[in-house]
């Protein structure tokens, strides 16, 4: 009877060893997990400050270039309209940005892939020269684009667009 009871009692032991095992290793997972859903709320933060910043820019830009429409409608219009290019420009390109930001929520879930072209990187930097030359003059600020053209690069342009504006 001794020896029966000490094998059950050995069966209990290693029982109750894989329980405390299998326990440990969904405690970890748990852990694993409640960090992972940690890191998701960070980068929501982060994400939603990055879109006020990121669209702050083009509705300054359009605001701006909207009130000298009202001024240049009369009295130039061809500045006028190179004003309203300028918003529609803008426009474009925040339509353009929000739909990045819908790929960055599925770059973040490993669904989205960079878009890998050749473009010159002096049109992009001239580009972005274009958009904000109003705030440049209004803030008495003197920029100039001593890149080079014919400077191929290959990436995602509208993302490094995006850095550069940043």
């Amino acid at each position: 009877e001794i020896s029966v009871l000490s094998d059950s009692i050995n069966e209990m032991s290693d029982s109750l060893e894989t329980a405390l095992l299998d326990l440990q290793q969904k405690n970890k997972k748990l852990q694993d997990d409640i960090e992972q859903e940690k890191t998701i709320d960070r980068l929501r933060q982060v994400f939603i400050s990055g879109i006020s910043h990121e669209l702050k820019t083009p509705i300054a830009i359009i605001q701006g270039y909207s009130e000298g429409l009202k001024v240049f409608l009369e009295t130039d219009p061809e500045t006028a309209v190179k004003y309203c290019d300028t918003i529609i420009s803008e426009t474009e390109r925040m339509n353009s940005l929000v739909m990045k930001l819908l790929d960055i929520i599925k770059y973040e879930s490993g669904e989205y892939k960079l878009l890998y072209e050749e473009f010159d990187l002096n049109e992009l930097i001239e580009s972005w020269f274009e958009r904000n030359a109003e705030i440049l003059k209004e803030k008495g600020i003197t920029a100039v684009n001593e890149i080079e053209r014919g400077i191929l690069c290959e990436g995602d342009r509208f993302i490094l667009s995006t850095v550069v504006n940043n």
